[in-house]
């Protein structure tokens, strides 16, 4: 069974609790978190996010700039042998987390976007590329 916690992402605001036991969230979700998500949460959460493409206009991959920003505007999403157009996205939100732990340091993007067709997926950016992180209803 499935508690609301706190965390920026769909996967860390979830923790998991064996049916029986009582629900108790392993972070404060009322607690603000800087970097999380807005609202709406993905309705499915990949725990093992696929990988995918995304590309800008001229056929680049799209990448997130030392400021934050999108190096291009994506206009393509490709899941394996799968490709979309992409119609619209909202963000990127960075994450950068424990930076000062070399070992554990996540330097981290997300993205909403919009692809034609209607689906909505979450994705992120991190060290080893694009993955999609969750998919809207």
């Amino acid at each position: 069974m499935g508690v609301l916690s706190g965390g920026r992402g769909p996967v860390e605001r979830i923790t998991l609790v064996p049916v029986g036991e009582e629900a108790v969230p392993s972070s404060d979700p009322d607690e603000p978190w800087p970097g999380r998500l807005p609202p709406p949460a993905p309705a499915m959460v990949m725990h093992v996010p696929p990988p995918i493409t995304v590309d800008d206009d001229v056929g680049e991959e799209v990448t997130i700039t030392e400021r934050g920003l999108l190096s291009g505007r994506p206009t393509q999403l490709r899941w394996g042998s799968r490709s979309w157009q992409v119609a619209g996205w909202a963000g990127p939100w960075p994450v950068d987390e424990y930076w000062w732990d070399p070992e554990t340091a996540r330097d981290i993007a997300r993205l909403q976007v919009l692809l034609d067709g209607g689906r909505a997926l979450l994705i992120v950016r991190g060290a080893d590329g694009w993955k999609v992180e969750g998919v809207y209803d």
